[in-house]
């Protein structure tokens, strides 16, 4: 288990999060607050904490309507596109850390992190 976090750790030091802009996904948007981007980043990651991901393929998943923190809503749409080194189990701890990043480095707005297996994205989708 340490391996394994220490692994995890070394992955998200060395990825890099880019921000979100209008693209075939959607419009981009912004959660207003942290507090909205982490209550949005929590649901995604409790949906998709277990699901393990065939290496060449991608798991997404879109949640609407989530209140953006400035008397809007929004959607959020988060995904795990993995090709870079076979199979992925998403665990919670594992998702939240990739999206508190994805925060870190974009903001409200969201964005997608690289790693070493693939790329996973959390973005701000307008309505």
């Amino acid at each position: 288990m340490y391996f394994l976090a220490k692994i995890t750790l070394l992955i998200t030091l060395t990825s890099s999060a880019k921000p979100h802009t209008d693209d075939s996904i959607g419009k981009s948007c912004s959660f207003y607050t942290r507090e909205t981007w982490d209550a949005a980043a929590i649901d995604h990651c409790t949906r998709m904490s277990g699901t393990a991901v065939t290496g060449g393929t991608s798991q997404s998943i879109r949640i609407d309507h989530v209140d953006d923190g400035a008397g809007g809503y929004q959607n959020f749409w988060g995904n795990w596109r993995i090709g870079r080194k076979g199979d992925y189990l998403v665990t919670f701890d594992n998702c939240k850390g990739f999206m508190d990043k994805i925060y870190g480095k974009c903001g409200g707005y969201g964005g997608w992190s690289n790693t070493d297996f693939g790329t996973i994205f959390g973005e701000c989708i307008r309505i």
